[in-house]
């Protein structure tokens, strides 16, 4: 009985401790799933080359058309609370990437709940950050259709 107990200490300390899927990996039925034009989801695919590690999406909507950037999350950046509690999802390759869209840079902030309402309740809103989502070279622009613009 000696012997028996710290193993199954030993077994319990190791099925507790195993390793934890990322958020991406975790279906949350709290999320809002967005599904792209099959020709969006294949042409984004060649052009990460299989590289979705840290990986968030921004949409925009301009002239009727749409345009997906994607880019890496930066450590100490401050549009990471975005990318981490973002409920809607980009669903590629079954697995969820967060997804940002372009009217969050112009109405939300980057400042937690508590501090908002303190500086509603004081009269004081100009203490509120704003974010601002860095445009680069990788996009994809199409159309609602799904046919490629660019």
């Amino acid at each position: 009985m000696k012997k028996v107990l710290p193993l199954l200490l030993l077994v319990f300390t190791m099925i507790s401790c195993g390793s934890k899927k990322k958020a991406a990996d975790i279906p949350d039925d709290d999320s809002i799933v967005y599904i792209l034009p099959v020709g969006v989801t294949n042409a984004l695919k060649d052009k990460m080359d299989g590289n979705y590690k840290d990986v968030y999406f921004s949409l925009i909507q301009e002239d009727g058309n749409y345009t997906l950037y994607y880019d890496y999350k930066m450590s100490n950046s401050k549009i990471n609370r975005w990318i981490e509690t973002s409920k809607r999802k980009i669903l590629i390759d079954k697995k969820l990437y967060p997804l940002i869209f372009g009217t969050d840079e112009t109405f939300a902030v980057a400042d937690r709940y508590k501090a908002i309402v303190e500086g509603a309740n004081s009269g004081d809103l100009q203490f509120l950050q704003r974010i601002s989502v860095a445009r680069n070279r990788n996009s994809i622009r199409f159309k609602p259709d799904g046919t490629i613009i660019r």
